[in-house]
């Protein structure tokens, strides 16, 4: 493909890109050490599968987390009013040239926009009932095995999103780090937050410990070589 790119004169890759990235062979293929299926960390992984199925996701298992920077807010009326992610990512094989970004909220309310940097959006699919969107994040360029990406991503509500009294991220892989920053409007602050853990979906939240909101009316959760789980802050109204 690239000597036929070279003979037509077209943009390196450009004919490379149409290919999508090769199969996985051989180890990539085996089941990576404790992780999880979609059925263990997502509530709606009937509908996920259905999207990822549309989406045609061709990634699965082909990225490996290095660093994944999360802020969460909360409007003044208690709300969910985005959620803004930066990423770093590594390929574990050669031609990897995608991502698929996906965001739940377990009030059926999809979110009123969305924005991808350092790549560019592809295919958005949606489950308005589950509340569900995937996004596809295309790179660049195919990356070789071992070669790292920065992509960012964000979704938000223009109007008063749903009610939110936590937010949680499920890794069905391992992560070498993990950082979620929710931060609330002055006028609705909680007295009370927790950072949270559940090895699965279908476990009872764990409090983990008590979080107490810093003079930015924020707190997070930072997790070195994340486990496979479910992560997230929860918080209590008055």
């Amino acid at each position: 493909m690239r000597a036929l790119e070279e003979i037509l004169g077209l943009p390196e890759e450009s004919l490379v890109m149409l290919l999508g990235p090769r199969r996985p062979r051989g180890r990539w293929l085996k089941r990576v050490p404790g992780a999880l299926t979609y059925r263990e960390v997502c509530p709606v992984h009937a509908s996920l599968g259905d999207l990822l199925q549309k989406i045609e996701n061709p990634v699965d298992g082909q990225l490996a987390t290095l660093s994944h920077h999360e802020y969460y807010t909360v409007g003044p009326f208690r709300e969910e009013r985005g959620a803004h992610s930066r990423m770093v990512v590594r390929a574990l094989s050669d031609g990897v040239d995608r991502f698929v970004a996906i965001h739940h909220n377990p009030h059926g309310m999809l979110p009123d926009g969305w924005r991808v940097e350092y790549a560019r959006a592809g295919r958005v699919r949606t489950d308005e009932r589950a509340g569900l969107i995937a996004l596809e994040v295309l790179f660049d360029r195919p990356l070789t095995s071992g070669e790292t990406y920065v992509l960012e991503y964000s979704f938000w509500y223009e109007r008063p999103g749903p009610a939110a009294v936590e937010y949680h991220r499920g890794f069905r892989f391992p992560a070498r780090e993990y950082l979620l920053q929710v931060r609330f409007d002055p006028a609705a602050v909680p007295p009370r937050c927790y950072r949270t853990f559940r090895p699965d979906i279908g476990a009872a939240v764990e409090d983990v410990r008590e979080l107490r909101p810093d003079n930015w009316h924020s707190v997070h959760l930072m997790e070195l070589d994340a486990r496979p789980g479910v992560h997230g802050v929860r918080w209590e109204w008055h």
